[in-house]
């Protein structure tokens, strides 16, 4: 209920009508009635309550029961005058916020009605904030809950989207370990056969762990389902202007490396868009980095050049997203050490002890994910 009068007084008339011209006069709006006083129903209208108890402590202690009974809707405080300190007893026993005994001036009484109007509109500021500010709260924990449900079903639709973690054929050996630190990685990879006689592979990261990043992975992933015989080249082109259209300001950068594995002659034709260097490992020979070069995705260039690498029966080549190492290269001559370190182990177990060394190496949380091809 709206309130409409400021103050409600109740008591016997010879002593509510001075109270109520005092408080009129103070430009305070005011009603006087006599007890049992207004409808239970009424008293929302209210903002303060003075109840003069002269002879009537049963009645006004009714009252004050019931004015109690609205503090549902907010604090409303009340005022008892009483003529001695029984009365006084009881006003404070009754639940009275202030209990006042004569002598007192009406100008005075005036002013201390005054301070506990401010007080009831500043308590009804206070609730109105702290509802909000709850309301608020709720509305934060849903959108989390939400979040993290979405989130979920994310993490279930990446799983969903890959391919293979391993594969053998026509000469062409593919292994992958993926080392994750949050539930929803950045991370994404496929192996996908192209006929009989050659595998198309990707690998690539977003930069970030958000549920935006792990869509726009999706997306790609999405956008690669039909690849083929298309050179990696034109397919990076192609996915960059998809990515540039969605004309998002916010979106995430992609990292991705495709290439295409041809079983009859060990040839494998990359394209980089932003990723870490491949590293050839001949069964002969020292290890090497392929530098390649190709802007992230996303960044408005459309055209990537293409890096060919021949392999010969036993070389290995080492894809892995820059949770690995970094760019530098200390890092660099690490990972160089690392694959000949683990060179004697089965591809899969070559990619775990790369992982494991790099672990202990940095106590690093990042993710990382590894694919090894070997041509036999």
């Amino acid at each position: 209920m709206t309130v409409s009068i400021a103050v409600l007084i109740v008591g016997p008339k010879d002593q509510t009508e001075p109270i109520g011209i005092a408080l009129g006069g103070a430009g305070i709006t005011c009603e006087t009635v006599e007890f049992p006083g207004p409808h239970p129903d009424d008293l929302a209208k209210y903002r303060v309550a003075i109840i003069a108890a002269a002879d009537h402590t049963q009645a006004a202690s009714l009252l004050v029961r019931q004015w109690r009974q609205i503090q549902a809707i907010g604090w409303r405080p009340l005022l008892w005058i009483a003529n001695d300190t029984e009365e006084r007893n009881t006003g404070w026993g009754a639940g009275a916020d202030l209990c006042l005994s004569p002598p007192f001036g009406l100008g005075e009484l005036a002013a201390m009605v005054q301070v506990m109007l401010n007080r009831q509109l500043e308590s009804e500021r206070l609730s109105a904030w702290a509802n909000e500010s709850s309301l608020l709260n709720r509305t934060v924990h849903q959108l989390y809950a939400q979040l993290d449900a979405d989130t979920r079903l994310a993490r279930l639709m990446q799983e969903r989207m890959r391919t293979e973690e391993s594969f053998t054929s026509n000469r062409i050996q593919i292994a992958t370990t993926v080392r994750r630190s949050t539930p929803v990685g950045s991370d994404f990879m496929g192996i996908r056969p192209v006929g009989s006689r050659s595998v198309n592979v990707l690998l690539g990261d977003t930069l970030g762990h958000s549920l935006h990043c792990c869509l726009l992975s999706l997306l790609v992933q999405q956008q690669l389902e039909n690849w083929n015989a298309e050179p990696p080249e034109t397919v990076l082109g192609q996915l960059s202007r998809t990515l540039t259209e969605l004309n998002d300001a916010e979106s995430p950068l992609v990292r991705l490396t495709l290439c295409t594995i041809a079983g009859e002659t060990g040839d494998v034709r990359l394209a980089s868009a932003g990723a870490t260097m491949p590293v050839q490992v001949p069964r002969q020979e020292g290890p090497r980095l392929h530098s390649i070069s190709g802007s992230m995705l996303g960044l408005s260039q459309f055209k990537y050049e293409p890096l060919t690498i021949r392999l010969q029966p036993g070389d290995r080549l080492l894809l892995y997203s820059d949770g690995l190492v970094d760019t530098d290269s200390q890092t660099a001559q690490w990972l160089l050490s690392a694959v000949v370190r683990h060179r004697d182990r089965s591809l899969s177990a070559w990619l775990d002890g790369i992982a494991q060394d790099r672990v202990k190496e940095t106590e690093s949380a990042d993710e990382m994910t590894l694919l090894g091809i070997e041509y036999t």
